[in-house]
């Protein structure tokens, strides 16, 4: 378990590489994946979790 101090250290850093990294795949095994690396892409400026309009998250 992190500490909740360590915990936003590491989601931001997180969300640095995904932004750094381009990720991409014709596999359909793998389409929840990319749609849900898109998804922390669109949303990554907001800070509370919550989206400001609905969206499907992929499962």
């Amino acid at each position: 378990m992190f500490k909740a101090s360590c915990t936003n250290h590491y989601r931001t850093g997180l969300i640095e590489i995904i932004e750094a990294l381009e990720f991409g795949s014709t596999n359909t095994v793998h389409a929840p994946m990319m749609q849900a690396l898109a998804l922390i892409k669109r949303y990554k400026a907001g800070s509370t979790g919550v989206t400001s309009r609905p969206c499907r998250v992929p499962r």
